[in-house]
């Protein structure tokens, strides 16, 4: 049996993301916490992905996938998901944007 490769990701793709996103997705402001920092008497620093246009880091991830899609198939003009959440929130928000339509299919049981 052939075992599945795992994809690499290379320090040229996380750059390559970078330049992608400038546009489309603010970095998530960084706050002390004084009562954590207090607490575990060390500096601690929360990353604040919450104002994030979805709420989450998602929507890097999925606004980076369309915007890659888009350089190797620039006539994309739909695509699909299967999501119980965050990350179907996020790609039809970064569809949106783009002007990609996005069709995400949601289990029954998910919440509401």
């Amino acid at each position: 049996m052939v075992e599945p490769r795992t994809p690499r990701v290379t320090p040229a793709d996380v750059d390559a993301a970078s330049r992608r996103l400038f546009r489309f997705v603010p970095p998530s402001p960084f706050v002390l916490s004084t009562w954590l920092s207090d607490l575990t008497r060390a500096d601690v620093w929360l990353k604040l992905e919450s104002v994030q246009p979805t709420g989450s880091f998602k929507v890097r991830g999925a606004m980076n996938a369309l915007l890659a899609l888009r350089e190797r198939a620039p006539s994309t003009r739909a695509v699909v998901t299967a999501s119980a959440g965050n990350h179907g929130l996020a790609l039809t928000w970064a569809g949106a944007q783009l002007g990609i339509a996005v069709r995400a299919h949601v289990p029954a049981a998910a919440p509401a």
